[in-house]
Order: structure tokens, then C-alpha cells, then sequence
């Protein structure tokens, strides 16, 4: 049986952006599968392969979420990933 190592909680974590909020619940879906894969023994190349995933949606989200902080002028914003 699947394990969730983490859990969405639309009070706790969301943030009031449609997006961002889709992009968490997709990156911790993400995260539960390669947590699940790790726990029942996957194959290497199926842990890369779902790792990648984690990591290409990280990518993606980032770039959304620094796009928007600009976008609404928030001074504090800074890359989260280096160039």
C-alpha cells in the first residue's frame, strides 16, 4: 500500500495562487511516488526516472514563482536556484 510521506492541506499550505497551490500539490504527488519507489525497492532506473521528474517540476515551479514575484514587484525576491 502507497505511503505519503507528504500530505497537502489546502489550510495549511496553500497560498491563494491557483497555480502555485496546483504546482505544490503536483510536486508532493511527485515526491510521495519516488518516496513509495525508494520504500518497496524500484529498480535504480526507475528511482532516476521519477527523481528526474521531482527535479523537472522543482525547475518548473521555481521559474513560475519567481516569474510572479517579479511580476507583482516583490523586493524581496531572489532566485531561489542560481542561474
Amino acid at each position: 500500500m502507497p505511503k505519503r510521506i507528504l500530505i497537502w492541506d489546502d489550510l495549511r499550505h496553500g497560498t491563494g495562487v491557483p497555480v502555485i497551490d496546483e504546482q505544490h500539490r503536483r510536486l508532493i504527488a511527485a515526491i510521495n511516488v519516488l518516496y513509495d519507489g525508494v520504500e518497496i525497492g524500484l529498480p535504480h532506473g526507475a528511482l532516476r526516472h521519477s527523481l528526474a521528474s521531482v527535479l523537472a517540476l522543482a525547475d518548473r515551479h521555481f521559474a513560475v514563482e519567481e516569474a510572479l514575484m517579479r511580476a507583482h514587484g516583490y523586493r524581496k525576491s531572489r532566485p531561489v536556484l542560481p542561474p
